[in-house]
């Protein structure tokens, strides 16, 4: 963590994502395209996922699943979990996407 040059505040690191070697920092509104998950490019007509807010806590962000398939993450404990089309899986340190095509995990 770095300091703000005017107010001194700490500045966190913001959270991110690795995907095959590529980094994606993941800011609110950020948004996957195929070309992150190793598909073809589309000219950037569809999209993968967005970062969105929790409904009920805007602290919390998630990745939300943008495609018609569902992926698998794997929590930092071994859990796997769904994550079906619409729904959004939580941005938390070691959370590891498989969207079928690439891998991605994620850092805070």
């Amino acid at each position: 963590a770095r300091s703000c040059w005017a107010c001194r505040r700490l500045i966190g690191t913001p959270a991110r994502i690795r995907i095959d070697g590529e980094v994606v920092v993941l800011t609110r509104g950020t948004r996957l395209l195929p070309r992150h998950i190793g598909l073809a490019r589309d000219g950037g007509a569809t999209l993968v996922a967005e970062m969105v807010p929790h409904p009920k806590d805007p602290a919390r962000h998630g990745l939300k699943n943008l495609t018609a398939t569902a992926w698998t993450m794997t929590r930092p404990d071994g859990t796997v979990v769904d994550v079906p089309p619409g729904r959004s899986a939580p941005v938390v340190d070691g959370n590891r996407l498989n969207f079928g095509t690439a891998v991605g995990e994620i850092r805070r």
